[in-house]
């Protein structure tokens, strides 16, 4: 399966403990504010969210700070539906079911129908999500809570507040590992390249359980997603996401495209930079895995590919 959704939303939060102590002076319950490097400001010294993104040293956008989606008006009662997306742009990424921002769903083949039936059936219960266990890249990016970016020159580190996730993306240059060859992983192994100013991030070796969104859209270890981010102005982001989920044995798959877009939390948009300590210059090998038998197939073999942006 192969299809664009355009993000920038990430967040499930699988549980929290707090502590309350009562004490005779205040006690703030995070960080009192502290802004490492100068906010844009607007005349009346409100936060300039259209200002020109930041820079790195070298010259690249900077994705640094803490971000949140944005998608105005849709899922609030009584709201009107969101405007439909501009003509050659993706469709809007959706939380619950990815296959509702395309006209007549994703064509699935009769395994993954019957295995999205059976999600369905058992009211989704089944999503990892709901066991505390990690979610999917997808879910992350459409989730409502915040995330943060800590920027390096060679690696990009989120920080998903949704179920603690963790996730590192490489950007020193080094290949995609080959399909089956690490062990796979929840989040998949993500390198990135830049195309201009916009950061490119391609993921493979995914596990063979995961699921898109909360109903329980299907996908395989066969899985590869590719991430294109653009800081478009100080407080905004967008990331078109390409989802292509195919047969081994097979060349040809469904694509398509979704979008979303992000917006900067103001008060700690530049905070993440402090914590920019490049990694290892020899970083360890990806862990192997024994072979293992192909999948069922979750997608036909025609391919459909939405419009690009």
């Amino acid at each position: 399966m192969k299809f664009r959704v355009k993000t920038l939303d990430a967040a499930a939060l699988c549980a929290v403990l707090v502590f309350m102590m009562s004490t005779v002076s205040r006690v703030s319950a995070q960080w009192p504010e502290y802004r490492a490097l100068p906010v844009p400001t607007l005349p009346d010294g409100k936060p300039d969210l259209n200002a020109p993104a930041p820079r790195t040293a070298d010259g690249k956008p900077d994705f640094s700070g803490t971000w949140r989606g944005f998608n105005p008006a849709a899922g609030r009662r009584g709201a009107p539906p969101p405007p439909p997306p501009s003509a050659g742009t993706p469709p809007p990424a959706n939380f619950r079911d990815v296959q509702a921002s395309f006209p007549g769903g994703l064509p699935l083949t009769p395994y993954a129908k019957d295995l999205l039936a059976k999600h369905v059936a058992r009211n989704s219960k089944d999503n990892p999500e709901a066991s505390c266990l990690p979610m999917g890249l997808m879910q992350f990016w459409t989730q409502g809570f915040p995330r943060k970016f800590v920027q390096t020159p060679k690696l990009l580190v989120v920080l998903y507040e949704a179920s603690s996730g963790l996730r590192q993306i490489y950007i020193d240059g080094r290949p995609l590992p080959k399909l089956g060859d690490p062990q796979p992983y929840y989040y998949g192994y993500s390198t990135g390249h830049w195309e201009g100013d916009t950061l490119v991030v391609e993921s493979n070796n995914f596990r063979d359980d995961g699921w898109l969104d909360i109903v329980g859209t299907p996908t395989t270890d066969q899985l590869k997603m590719t991430e294109k981010f653009t800081r478009v102005s100080y407080g905004r982001m967008n990331i078109d996401i390409t989802v292509d989920d195919r047969r081994r044995s097979r060349s040809r798959g469904l694509s398509g495209t979704s979008r979303r877009s992000c917006r900067t939390a103001t008060s700690s948009s530049s905070s993440a930079r402090r914590t920019t300590t490049s990694p290892r210059a020899s970083s360890p090998p990806y862990p192997r895995r024994a072979a293992s038998a192909p999948p069922a197939s979750l997608f036909p073999e025609s391919r459909t590919r939405a419009p690009r942006s």
